[in-house]
């Protein structure tokens, strides 16, 4: 165990500046969004100029997209792309911050307690439908209470996140983490019985928003990485069991679950069962027909989107991988993907060592890594969670995770020393 006298004011800082741009939105946090980011920005990058905090080395994908969206704004988009630059700059320091296990501990308890803020408050804000603007009204501006009346219309509860979408994708982050804990306890049943507890709270909590993709995503993403710790399990009957239950679990699918799942996919918003995202995605697809290979440069779909739709600001496709393939061709989207791909790949190797050498402390980590990348990876496909910067930054410190335990892992074969014992 790493000494807790390391974990100094730095530290601190950049714990604090984490959990402030990924969870803040209401009020001024919304508002100044990208002023916000560059000073945390500049005081990150002060920080590491002056040896406060280390970086890891970057790896090759990480460096090849990073230069692509450099070039793309320079040569396409200019001062439209500068704020995406932003954003993923600071990502990537995520990512690359080498810090220790406390610091992650740490950062995941906070994580814990402030999306189980967010569920209690979303629970009482469905049943009380303007507490926030009641309550926190001083703060808002009046589009954020238009957004927060548009959800009402859906009978969704924005909660303190203020916007649905955001508050199912902040509740998501609560759900890994407590699943994640009950997944890797194998001893204390009270522990196991008061984790099911808040997982059906958090559930219900997003269910409360009425985002349909979570609602699907969440039950899928849970029987994946069931899978994927069982069959890592040395335990051939436990093993045996959730093969069965693999079988017959089409059966069940199609006899409880297959009506459910297509009235929930055909009760959209707007004129279809895709809440109308088919105008989003044409605009994409015309966009791809028209510069197939180098794109027209990132942040260029919401300059077509705002100037066919007379609309103002961000709009997004609603397809993260689908903006990106129009933003910056297929050479940037094969990048994109290769970069995700490395990330799924470094935390599932060192997930799959950490399991079989019986490391509890990585294992927990390395589930609530794996689970929140599948969610952004999942949700991203309908919606814009690749061009969020809150989403974006809690996808680089998921990967930051993966990333630090799998150099971590490789240090250990190589000098034969105890994993995260290195500072």
């Amino acid at each position: 165990m790493l000494d807790e006298k390391k974990f100094d004011m730095s530290n601190s800082l950049v714990l604090g500046m984490i959990c402030l741009i990924t969870f803040g939105y209401l009020g001024v946090l919304r508002e100044k969004q990208i002023w916000i980011s560059v000073v945390c920005l500049a005081i990150l990058l002060v920080l590491i100029m002056l040896k406060k905090i280390n970086i890891k080395k970057p790896y090759g994908t990480i460096m090849t997209i990073y230069i692509f969206l450099l070039v793309s704004v320079v040569i396409y988009t200019r001062f439209q792309g500068l704020s995406y630059i932003i954003y993923f700059t600071i990502m990537c320091i995520i990512i690359l911050l080498d810090n220790n296990y406390i610091f992650y501990n740490k950062l995941i308890n906070i994580f814990s307690k402030i999306t189980t803020l967010f569920m209690i408050v979303t629970i009482i804000n469905y049943f009380n439908k303007d507490l926030i603007i009641n309550s926190l009204g001083f703060l808002l501006s009046n589009e954020q209470v238009d957004t927060i009346r548009f959800g009402q219309i859906w009978n969704g509860s924005s909660g303190l996140a203020g916007e649905l979408s955001f508050n199912a994708f902040c509740l998501s982050i609560g759900f890994s983490i407590y699943f994640s804990r009950l997944l890797s306890n194998k001893k204390n049943v009270l522990l196991s019985i008061w984790y099911s507890i808040v997982l059906i709270l958090f559930f219900i909590s997003i269910s409360m928003t009425s985002k349909r993709s979570m609602l699907i995503v969440i039950p899928l993403v849970s029987v994946i990485m069931i899978l994927i710790y069982v069959y890592n399990q040395r335990n051939n009957i436990l093993k045996f069991f959730t093969t069965m239950i693999i079988i017959v679990s089409p059966i069940f699918y199609k006899i409880f679950v297959l009506d459910k799942l297509t009235q929930l996919l055909q009760s959209g918003k707007g004129n279809s069962a895709l809440s109308n995202r088919e105008l989003y995605w044409n605009i994409a697809l015309d966009m791809i027909k028209e510069k197939p290979i180098l794109g027209h440069g990132i942040n260029s779909y919401d300059i077509r989107f705002n100037m066919l739709r007379g609309h103002s600001g961000f709009a997004g496709a609603h397809n993260s991988f689908l903006q990106i393939f129009s933003e910056l061709g297929l050479v940037g989207f094969l990048l994109f993907v290769t970069f995700i791909l490395n990330n799924l790949y470094m935390t599932f190797k060192s997930l799959n060592y950490s399991i079989k050498e019986e490391m509890l402390e990585n294992q927990l980590l390395l589930l609530i890594s794996l689970f929140i990348q599948l969610i952004c990876i999942s949700v991203g496909v309908s919606e814009s969670i690749f061009y969020q910067p809150q989403e974006m930054y809690m996808y680089g410190v998921a990967c930051s995770i993966g990333y630090k335990i799998f150099l971590d892992i490789n240090k250990r074969n190589r000098k034969k020393v105890p994993v995260l014992c290195e500072s």
